[in-house]
């Protein structure tokens, strides 16, 4: 998983460092859940219009992993059934 996530880290760019300021951000203003991605993806869409949904959702959805693994808190928010693999 680390290693899909650090190459779609490299492969967003300026995009994937825009989403990751922005998901700091959305922290720092206390957001979390929904509220905080309707926060990033409202900023996404207004600086980058022409990338389709789909694609941006899954940009921010993995974006936000990656933030959460560096953080050590990746495993605590996945929704495994039955728990996390290997538990």
């Amino acid at each position: 998983m680390k290693t899909g996530l650090g190459i779609l880290w490299l492969a967003a760019g300026e995009l994937g460092r825009d989403l990751l300021s922005w998901i700091e951000l959305a922290e720092g203003h206390g957001l979390s859940g929904r509220q905080a991605f309707d926060y990033v993806w409202r900023k996404a869409r207004a600086r980058y219009r022409d990338i389709g949904g789909w694609l941006l959702n899954l940009l921010i959805e993995a974006l936000l992993a990656r933030h959460l693994a560096r953080q050590g808190q990746l495993d605590a928010s996945l929704d495994w059934p039955g728990g996390p693999a290997g538990a």
